[in-house]
Order: C-alpha cells, then sequence, then structure tokens
C-alpha cells in the first residue's frame, strides 16, 4: 500500500540501502524491501526502522477506514513504528511526558543577539 521508496529515503540519505532502488514491487517484507539476509549486517537497523515505517503506515491508512484521526491512532501508530528497532524502551505509543530541548536545556540569548541589541 505506502510506497517503500518514500519511507526508505531516510536511509538512503544516512547510506543505507533497505529497498531497491527504483522497484517497489510487493513482496512478503512490504513493498520492494529486500530480505533481511540480504542487508549488510551493519545496516540492518535501518532496514528494521523501514519495515516497521511501511507495517505502521500501512496499519494507520487501514485503521482510518473505521476510526477518526485521533490520539489513539497515533499512539498505535507509533508502537508499531517502535517494534524491536532502536528507541523501542522509550515508552513506545505513548506521547513524550517531558520537553524536547534541542541545544541544551536553558533559554538563553545568543552573545551574538545581545553584541547586536546594545546601545
Amino acid at each position: 500500500m505506502y510506497r517503500t521508496s518514500i519511507s526508505s529515503s531516510d536511509a538512503r540519505t544516512e547510506g543505507g540501502d533497505a529497498v531497491e532502488p527504483d522497484r517497489g514491487h510487493p513482496n512478503k517484507n512490504g513493498g520492494g524491501l529486500l530480505e533481511k539476509r540480504d542487508v549488510a549486517p551493519e545496516r540492518r537497523d535501518d532496514w528494521e526502522e523501514v519495515r516497521n515505517y511501511v507495517k505502521a503506515m500501512n496499519a494507520a491508512v487501514a485503521q482510518l477506514r473505521k476510526l477518526p484521526f485521533s490520539a489513539r491512532l497515533i499512539r498505535e501508530t507509533h508502537k508499531t513504528l517502535m517494534q524491536g528497532v532502536r528507541g523501542r524502551h522509550k515508552t513506545p505509543g505513548e506521547f513524550r511526558k517531558s520537553q524536547n530541548w534541542i541545544g541544551g536545556a536553558t533559554i538563553a540569548m545568543p552573545r551574538s543577539y545581545r553584541r547586536c541589541t546594545r546601545r
């Protein structure tokens, strides 16, 4: 249902090859995914993430036929996405309970900004 070329774009950007390029035909792993045994051992984490992405998206689209878009649907999709991959212990299927800080845990004006605003 969901094109693996889109779901694997991040993996390819990172140097992974989880799908057969430009093929996208269905197989038992979903879409054009290579068989796990055909993926280099150092790239298998990426393969698992792409496979979960395809499974999660397909399940979410199917659920939308009988459920409204909701927090429940998001949590179920996230749980599928995180099964057996990096980050699987970080509360899959739950919303974050703490702030996600980028660049540190404080809010401070950069020195360059303070220099520009001095009078």
